[in-house]
C-alpha cells in the first residue's frame, strides 16, 4: 500500500484510521457485498470536491487493496463454472465489471487532480506513473469484462486510453520500468498497460469462449513486454489506434495516410515468444513467470495460443471462403433440442424458431444480424438449427463470432450441414434401449450431420452431453435402418452437445 498522506477533508476516507476501520468491517465471507461497498466508496471519492490530490489517491489504493480477493474469488467462479444461471451469471459480472469501471473512474480523478494543480499534487508526483498505469489497466480489465459477455465497446474507452498514453508520454513515463503494484506480477511500464487492451482487441475476441478469452488475455499481459508501440506506422506495427477518430484500433488500409495523433502498434517480436511459448506448452511445462489465473486442459490453452498466433501476425489471416453480400431471413432453432423437435415434427416453429437477418454468406456459413434473442442461449459456441427461406430441410451450424451492438447482435455462423437427420444411438444389441432412446426426446436422441459416410467411412453426429464414450461400440437407428458404428474422435463440446465422429462398422439390417 502507498504511503499515507495528510488531508483536511471531512469525507470519512480521508482520516486513514476511519478508513481503516471501514475497510475491516468489510464482509469477508460475501464478496458481492464486500465489493459493493467499495464501489460505493469508490464513486464516492470520485465525486468529493474537498480532497487533497495526494490523500485522494492513497484513499483509492486502500479500497483497489482491500477489493482484490473479492473480484478475484468472483472471477473465478465466472469463468469455472460452465453453466452459471442467468440470474448468478449477471450478478458476477455486474459486480466485476462495476468494480473495474469504478476503480479507473477513481484512479482517473486522482491523475483529473494532479493535471489540474490540486493541493497535493506535488506530493503526489512521484506516484503519478503509478496511478496513471493502474488507471489503464483498470480500463483495459474493463474492456475484457464488456467482451467476455460480448458487450458493445463505447468509443470513449479508446479516447481514454489514447489520451492517457499521450500524457505519459509528455510526462516521460510511457516506457519507464515501475513498480505498479506490489508483489508478484507488480513490475511494469504504462506502454506495456496499454498494450495489453490492444493486443487482446486484434485477436478477434468476439469469436473466443469466454474461457478461452481469458487465457487469450493473460497470454497478451504475459507477453506485452515483446509487443511494439510508436507514433508512427512501420512493418512490425501494422495496427492503428487513432483516439480522435471514435473507432477502435484496426489495420491501417494500403495507400491510407496516417492520420495525426495516432499510435502504431503490433506483436512485434511477441509473435516469436508466442510460438516458444507454445513449444513449451505442447512439452508439458509453463514458464514460471506465466500467470493464467488458473488451471487449464494443456488443449485448450493450445487452442488459444494458435488462434493468437493467426491474428498476431503482421498479414491479416486468410479467410477459408469468400463472404458475398445477401439480405435474406433465416429460420434458426435455438440448440440441439429445439432442432431435434423441428426435423420430426414435433416442434411449434411459431414458439421456438427465431427469424435472423442474414447480411453475407460465403461457402462456409452465413453473417447474420439478430435484433432480439428469446431468451439468454445465445453465445459463442451455440448449436443452431438453420433452415434458409427456400430451403425444404433443415441444416446445422455453430456460432463461431458474437459482437453486440446499440441495436443488436452480428453472428458469425460456421455451417457444419445442409441437411439433419434425428437418429437414435444405443449401446451395440440393446434394440430395446435403443426404442426407449427414440422415446426418451431430445434427451436420448443425437443429429446425423452425414449425408453418407466420408471417404474413411466416418460420419458427424452431434449428441446430449457427455454421452460420448471412446470405448464403447453402438448402434444407430436412422429410420428404419440400424448400423454399427464406433467412437472415433470428440471434437467439441458445447452446454447442449458433443459432436464428435464415429465410423460406420457394418449395416445391421431394418428396424424388425
Amino acid at each position: 500500500m502507498l504511503k499515507w498522506w495528510g488531508g483536511k477533508s471531512d469525507h470519512p476516507l480521508a482520516d486513514p484510521k476511519e478508513t481503516k476501520k471501514l475497510l475491516a468491517e468489510l464482509p469477508a465471507g460475501d464478496s458481492f457485498k464486500a465489493l459493493e461497498e467499495i464501489v460505493y466508496w469508490l464513486e464516492s471519492l470520485g465525486s468529493a470536491e474537498d480532497f487533497r490530490c495526494d490523500a485522494r489517491l492513497q484513499a483509492v489504493d486502500a479500497l483497489d487493496t482491500a477489493a482484490k480477493p473479492h473480484q478475484r474469488r468472483l472471477s473465478q467462479e465466472y469463468l469455472s463454472v460452465q453453466r452459471l444461471q442467468k440470474f448468478q451469471e449477471n450478478r458476477i459480472w455486474t459486480a466485476v465489471c462495476g468494480f473495474w469501471t469504478a476503480l479507473g473512474a477513481a484512479y482517473g480523478r486522482c491523475v483529473q487532480d494532479y493535471r489540474a494543480g490540486i493541493k497535493g499534487a506535488g506530493a503526489m508526483r512521484g506516484q503519478l506513473p503509478a496511478a496513471l498505469a493502474r488507471e489503464v489497466r483498470a480500463t483495459g480489465l474493463r474492456l475484457k469484462w464488456l467482451l467476455l459477455r460480448y458487450e458493445p465497446v463505447e468509443e470513449r474507452l479508446w479516447s481514454d486510453l489514447g489520451g492517457l498514453a499521450g500524457f505519459a508520454e509528455q510526462n516521460g513515463c510511457l516506457q519507464d520500468e515501475i513498480i505498479i503494484y506490489p508483489g508478484q506480477f507488480g513490475q511494469g511500464s504504462i506502454q506495456r498497460e496499454l498494450l495489453k487492451p490492444l493486443l487482446l482487441w486484434i485477436s478477434a475476441p468476439g469469436s473466443l469462449l469466454p474461457t478461452q478469452l481469458e487465457i487469450a488475455e493473460r497470454v497478451g499481459a504475459h507477453l506485452s513486454g515483446k509487443a511494439t508501440l510508436a507514433p508512427e506506422p512501420g512493418p512490425d506495427r501494422p495496427y492503428c489506434f487513432d483516439p480522435a477518430s471514435g473507432r477502435p484500433p484496426g489495420r491501417l488500409p494500403q495507400g491510407t495516410e496516417a492520420p495525426l495523433g495516432a499510435w502504431y502498434f503490433g506483436a512485434g517480436a511477441a509473435a516469436g515468444e508466442l510460438a516458444r511459448l507454445t513449444e513449451q506448452v505442447m512439452r508439458g511445462r509453463l514458464p514460471e513467470d506465466f500467470n493464467l489465473g488458473g488451471s487449464y486442459d494443456s488443449e485448450v490453452i493450445l487452442e488459444v495460443l494458435r488462434h493468437l498466433a493467426r491474428h498476431w501476425q503482421p498479414t491479416p489471416p486468410t479467410r477459408h471462403h469468400e463472404r458475398r453480400p445477401a439480405m435474406a431471413r433465416l429460420s434458426v432453432a435455438p440448440g440441439r433440442g429445439a432442432l431435434l423437435r423441428q426435423t420430426d415434427g414435433g416442434g411449434d416453429e411459431e414458439e421456438s424458431v427465431e427469424s435472423w437477418v442474414v447480411e453475407n454468406v460465403s461457402d462456409g456459413g452465413y453473417g447474420a444480424f439478430v435484433s432480439r434473442v428469446q431468451g439468454d442461449w445465445l453465445k459463442v459456441g451455440s448449436l443452431v438449427g438453420l433452415r434458409a427461406e427456400t430451403a425444404p430441410h433443415w441444416g446445422v451450424g455453430i456460432v463461431r463470432r458474437m459482437v453486440r451492438g446499440k441495436d443488436g447482435i452480428r453472428v458469425g455462423i460456421e455451417s457444419l450441414s445442409a441437411v439433419v437427420l434425428p437418429v437414435v444411438l444405443a449401446a451395440a444389441g440393446s434394440r430395446a434401449l435403443a426404442r426407449r432412446a427414440g422415446e426418451e426426446g431430445a434427451d436420448g436422441r443425437s443429429l446425423l450431420l452425414s449425408r453418407t459416410p466420408d471417404a474413411t467411412g466416418e460420419i458427424l453426429v452431434a449428441l446430449a452431453p457427455g454421452n460420448y464414450n471412446l470405448v464403447q461400440g453402438l448402434e444407430m437407428t436412422v429410420g428404419e435402418k440400424r448400423y454399427g458404428v464406433v467412437p472415433t474422435k470428440l471434437l467439441e463440446s458445447g452446454d447442449d452437445y458433443d459432436l464428435a465422429k464415429f465410423r460406420v462398422v457394418k449395416k445391421l439390417g431394418g428396424e424388425g
